[in-house]
């Protein structure tokens, strides 16, 4: 594994959530600051899914025409970009939900 030092910065500002009661620990600015970025990944990620679900509904509504392969490369394209804010804050969020339940 890379030694990585800013990366283990990055998580080090999440230790002085051990001295936090649990309900303070949920609403502690470092935690909702991950929650919010959890949260809009999965809101894109859900937004791509349902333009590739609904593709057919949405098009026939559309006044112009988008052919459905480019239809479906544009919701697949938004629903991976989602995947980045969700990546980017699991790692941290893991970290204080092992913080929350005293596993560490």
């Amino acid at each position: 594994m890379i030694h990585c030092p800013k990366r283990l910065s990055e998580l080090a500002h999440l230790d002085d959530l051990r001295k936090l009661r649990p309900i303070k620990i949920l609403i502690h600015h470092k935690t909702v600051r991950h929650l919010i970025g959890f949260v809009i990944g999965a809101c894109i990620c859900l937004m791509g899914s349902t333009m590739a679900l609904n593709a057919h509904t949405i098009l026939e509504t559309m006044p112009m025409h988008i052919p459905h392969p480019v239809w479906d490369a544009l919701a697949y394209t938004i629903h991976a970009f989602g995947a980045i804010p969700i990546l980017s804050n699991l790692e941290p969020l893991w970290k204080i939900g092992k913080i929350f339940v005293g596993a560490e």
